[in-house]
């Protein structure tokens, strides 16, 4: 947990400060207080990508207002992301939405693309 990682490491500095001797190059593997400040880098290290994973994990399993969700278990299957299935489905919806023409802007052919 990062919050221990870090009392820890506090803790380490502070007694290596109390003995005027500081965390250093030379002393980021030495263990004298039961743990290196190396070892505590490394496990800080490990949760930033185990929290960053969690992360885009949950975001893709999320609803969101603009796109769809993946499946709990989407990372181990093969399907791909434009699902022929959710396509065909949605297409009769979208044709519905904008039948009534009347509060669509009408195209113009002077129109400049990016402008």
């Amino acid at each position: 947990l990062p919050p221990l990682a870090l009392g820890i490491a506090c803790r380490l500095i502070g007694d290596t400060e109390s003995i005027n001797e500081g965390i250093r190059w030379s002393n980021i593997r030495d263990d004298d207080f039961g743990i290196s400040f190396q070892a505590i880098l490394l496990v800080l290290l490990l949760d930033v990508v185990l929290y960053t994973c969690l992360a885009f994990y949950f975001d893709a399993i999320t609803t969101s207002n603009y796109g769809y969700s993946e499946g709990w278990c989407f990372c181990f299957g093969t399907r791909s992301s434009l699902d022929e299935s959710r396509i065909t489905e949605a297409t009769p919806l979208l044709n519905a939405q904008y039948s009534n023409r009347e509060y669509c802007e009408r195209i113009s052919n002077m129109a400049l693309v990016g402008v």
